[in-house]
């Protein structure tokens, strides 16, 4: 999909996304990590709970995430998806070239990106 924007206007608000996505996970006691990775035409945010199991009151939050993200952000940078994941499995399911933009990435091969503070 093009979405006939420059370069730095994508990129400005790529920034802005992942500042309100590190803010987000900042403010949400229960998120352990925030990685973004691009996943052909979405942006896709997989976010890591603290606890080992499938965090149902996270995954509600992050419905009203996905909604603001979308709204806020979707028309510049297309879709976006937030997914939660199991911090044991984080590997499996996140690329190597994925950015961290909150909280610990442990000792995972997983990319810090030059994390982008809020």
């Amino acid at each position: 999909c093009e979405l006939g924007i420059s370069l730095e206007v994508y990129l400005g608000q790529l920034s802005d996304l992942f500042r309100a996505v590190a803010s987000w996970g900042k403010s949400h006691p229960s998120v352990r990590a925030i990685f973004a990775y691009p996943n052909g035409s979405k942006i896709v945010l997989y976010v890591v709970p603290c606890t080992d199991t499938f965090n149902f009151d996270l995954a509600d939050e992050m419905a009203h995430l996905n909604r603001d993200l979308v709204r806020d952000h979707g028309r510049v940078l297309g879709m976006i998806e937030v997914l939660q994941i199991p911090w044991q499995d984080r590997d499996s399911f996140v690329s190597d070239n994925a950015r961290c933009i909150y909280g610990d990435r442990g000792n995972s091969t997983l990319n810090s990106g030059g994390k982008i503070a809020a």
